[in-house]
């Protein structure tokens, strides 16, 4: 279990430290945060208890994902799970397990 680091994940001003780290620190374009942020509330929104989030629960969301979304957007909704725990958290232990479909290239 890992708890994440604010209080209102789901209010925007919890996700503007996340936004920031995309635009400096990974030099992303408005666009791209724009739609990271938008999977990332979906994520937040399944999981509901954002005190603490598992494996399990994110591998549960890719479930959902796989069921409801179209392949490229499993991609796209990995991809930002990713940058959020790896890459913002530091916490790659909870995304390293996960492929993206058809061993893209993009199996970072």
């Amino acid at each position: 279990m890992f708890s994440l680091p604010f209080a209102d994940p789901l209010d925007d001003h919890g996700l503007s430290n996340f936004k920031g780290f995309c635009e400096v620190d990974l030099g992303l374009d408005k666009e791209t945060i724009r739609s990271h942020a938008w999977r990332l509330k979906k994520f937040l929104e399944f999981v509901g208890d954002t005190s603490s989030v598992s494996r399990e629960d994110i591998r549960d969301f890719l479930r959902w994902v796989k069921e409801n979304y179209t392949r490229g957007s499993y991609s796209n909704f990995l991809k930002t799970l990713k940058v959020f725990f790896r890459d913002y958290l530091g916490r790659e232990d909870l995304v390293k397990t996960f492929k993206f479909p058809g061993g893209s290239h993009l199996n970072l």
